[in-house]
């Protein structure tokens, strides 16, 4: 009887030490997705120099119209398509923009 005591409380420590590394692990993982770099987060204005080299260079560039194009090694802010505007509607920043980007949409196209 005693046996079985030692043996279930040896189980139970087991289960919850197990339990409170995955915890732990869990925890680390929603901090690394919460970290966003701020040049992810904020928007060049248009003429500024920008990374061609960025997962989504077009997304460093102030207003939806504007893309970051290179001419060689420099790479600047500057007047894009309609295809830039239907890139940038998947751009995680598009909300610092402000809500005057959305005035011209009532009743068409995004874009």
């Amino acid at each position: 009887m005693v046996k079985s005591i030692v043996v279930f409380a040896f189980l139970i420590a087991a289960v919850y030490s197990f339990a409170a590394e995955q915890d732990e692990d869990l925890f680390s993982q929603d901090a690394e997705v919460e970290v966003v770099p701020e040049e992810a987060r904020r928007s060049l204005p248009p003429g500024s120099k920008c990374d061609g080299n960025a997962p989504q260079p077009h997304c460093q560039c102030y207003g939806k119209w504007h893309r970051c194009d290179c001419d060689g090694a420099r790479c600047h802010c500057k007047p894009g398509t309609k295809h830039t505007c239907i890139q940038k509607l998947k751009c995680p920043n598009k909300r610092e923009w402000g809500p005057h980007w959305r005035s011209e949409e009532t009743g068409r196209s995004p874009c």
